[in-house]
């Protein structure tokens, strides 16, 4: 009797791998539609920069959220809610680096194409893939490291990088990239610690 409802009761706080496999889809969709919006935003940037600077861009991104998002988490859960309680330093950690993130790759895309930036930030899953394998811990198989690398083989034939093309812009990108990458681990190690909208 004892072992059955300890069985029945891992049983309910273990999720079911179809509940996981709905996750994972959910999240690859997700991914999928900021991919196919996140031109439109960095090519409205790049015209932007001819006219006001990085710095400005950046702050108006941020301001612009903020007065979107902050009266819709008071409206759904209150002004106590602003400020999460669980992990308040690894989510203010999360805002310094979209903070910089931002400001680095406007600031990159001053100075170079959009198309080249954004091929200069898809060397993020190599980043990402190694990351999670040393600070998440994760098991990262042979597949997820053939792919990585063949991303990364494809971003070096769209860079055609030479000695010109290594420029302190391409450089700034790429800084851009791996802060974008620890913001990522970090927003991994801290989900379920509140609700989206809150992270």
């Amino acid at each position: 009797m004892g072992l059955g409802v300890v069985h029945q009761h891992r049983m309910i706080n273990q999720p079911s791998s179809r509940i996981v496999s709905g996750e994972i889809m959910v999240g690859a969709l997700l991914m999928v539609a900021f991919s196919l919006i996140a031109p439109f935003q960095d090519t409205i940037a790049k015209l932007a920069t001819d006219h006001v600077s990085s710095g400005t861009i950046s702050f108006s991104r941020f301001a612009i959220q903020t007065l979107v998002l902050v009266p819709l988490v008071l409206w759904r859960f209150g002004p106590r809610r602003l400020w999460p309680k669980n992990a308040p330093h690894l989510h203010a950690l999360r805002g310094v680096l979209m903070a910089v993130v931002t400001v680095l790759f406007v600031l990159a895309l001053e100075y170079m194409h959009v198309a080249d930036a954004m091929a200069s930030f898809f060397v993020e899953p190599m980043f990402l893939t190694l990351l999670s394998g040393l600070i998440l811990r994760e098991k990262v198989g042979w597949r997820r490291w053939t792919a990585v690398v063949v991303g990364f083989v494809g971003v070096i034939i769209a860079l055609r990088p030479t000695g010109a093309a290594i420029s302190w812009p391409a450089l700034i990108a790429l800084a851009g990239c791996l802060c974008q990458s620890v913001f990522m681990i970090v927003t991994r190690y801290v989900r379920g610690t509140s609700n989206f909208l809150l992270a």
